[in-house]
Formats: structure tokens, C-alpha cells, sequence
């Protein structure tokens, strides 16, 4: 008898343990799912302040951040720091660590994106320059217009390294011509992590990419 019970009971084991496999496979990409739809949401908020911290910079410096701004007005850059996540450095740059220093303003950058004393910003490549990071933990992708061309030489590199960096140029409707075409882009490269940009078409369902424009 004691042999009968000592059987039932392990199947009851593996039937919890089947239970809770199956609630698992079922919460966790549930969850993953709701976190990504929360992330998705801070990036278009975000996307929204740095948009209201550019206009301030420009309002005040005539034009969008760019490296043409930022050698005009401060020392220019090394090749190490111009290497890697240059449109992203050169923004955190321009709103954060050196322009407003430089011109004894305040930062432009909202403290929520910045955090206190820059503690939200990276330096993902070790090259002096901040970075800031979508919610994924990416540098987002910026681009003045100054530098929108299909030019390998204008092409920009993003990532923790060189080794794993991903190639970004600036984005072109079906047309041929660019979004934002006197102004800027910038975007994060979405829940997959990936840089859709002539990878897929824009827009589709392929590309999640979220921008500064509407498709």
C-alpha cells in the first residue's frame, strides 16, 4: 500500500511540475510582451524631450546639434571619439556635456533622460564621450541633416564596440528622398534590438524602429 501511495504522489509532483511549466510559457512572454509595450511608450515620450531640448539648442545656436556646431563653438574631437556612436555623442555633446559648460547654460537635456549629474548618460565605447541609451540599454541613433547621405564615409557606427557595432545611415522614404530633410532623425532601434535601417521596408511591419517622424 505504502508503494501505491508513494507512485501516486510522484505523479501528482510531475502534474504540479507540468502545471507550472505550462503557467510559465505562458506569463513570461506575457510579461515580456507588457515590457516591451511599456518600453515602446517611454521611448515616444523620450523621443518627445529631446525634440523640445534640440528646438531650446537651436532657438539658442541657430542651428540643430551637430559636429559643425560643436567644433565652432569648443575643441574639436579625436579620432577615437569620432569612431564610434558619433551622432549620439555629438548630441549629448551639444545638450549636455560640453556647449552648455562652454557657454555657462544649463543642460538641455531633461533630468529625467539625463538623470542627476549625468548619471543615466554611458560611455558604452570608453572614448570620453556620454551616450544616452534607450530603454533596451542602445545608444539612439542620430543624424543632423547636415550628414544624410548614402556615402560610406557618412555612414555611423553604434554599439558597445567596434566589433559589435551595428552601420546606420540616415532613413529614406520609398521615393528616395530623406525623412526630416532640413532637419534631424533619430531613433531607437525598437523591442529586436535591431537597426532596421535599409534592412526592411519603412514602415513595415518588419521595421520597428521608433523615430522622431510618421511613415
Amino acid at each position: 500500500m505504502k508503494s501505491i501511495r508513494s507512485a501516486f504522489s510522484t505523479i501528482e509532483l510531475l502534474v504540479v511540475i507540468g502545471i507550472i511549466i505550462l503557467l510559465a510559457s505562458i506569463s513570461v512572454p506575457a510579461y515580456i510582451n507588457i515590457k516591451n509595450n511599456q518600453r515602446e511608450k517611454q521611448v515616444a515620450n523620450e523621443i518627445k524631450l529631446i525634440a523640445e531640448a534640440i528646438q531650446r539648442f537651436r532657438d539658442d545656436f541657430g542651428d540643430f546639434p551637430s559636429q559643425n556646431v560643436l567644433v565652432s563653438n569648443s575643441a574639436g574631437l579625436t579620432d577615437q571619439q569620432k569612431s564610434l556612436n558619433q551622432g549620439n555623442e555629438i548630441l549629448v555633446a551639444c545638450l549636455y556635456s560640453v556647449l552648455p559648460g562652454k557657454q555657462s547654460k544649463s543642460a538641455y537635456l531633461h533630468i529625467g533622460l539625463s538623470g542627476e549629474g549625468g548619471a543615466n548618460l554611458a560611455d558604452s565605447d570608453l572614448d570620453g564621450m556620454k551616450e544616452l541609451l534607450d530603454p533596451w540599454g542602445l545608444p539612439y541613433i542620430y543624424f543632423h541633416n547636415s550628414g544624410y547621405s548614402a556615402d560610406d564615409s557618412v555612414m555611423q557606427k553604434y554599439g558597445y564596440s567596434l566589433a559589435s557595432s551595428v552601420e546606420a545611415r540616415a532613413k529614406t522614404k520609398s521615393a528616395g528622398s530623406y525623412y526630416c530633410l532640413t532637419s534631424y532623425q533619430i531613433w531607437s532601434r525598437g523591442k529586436n534590438m535591431k537597426n532596421d535601417t535599409n534592412t526592411s521596408t519603412a514602415g513595415s511591419q518588419d521595421d520597428d524602429d521608433i523615430v522622431n517622424w510618421s511613415y
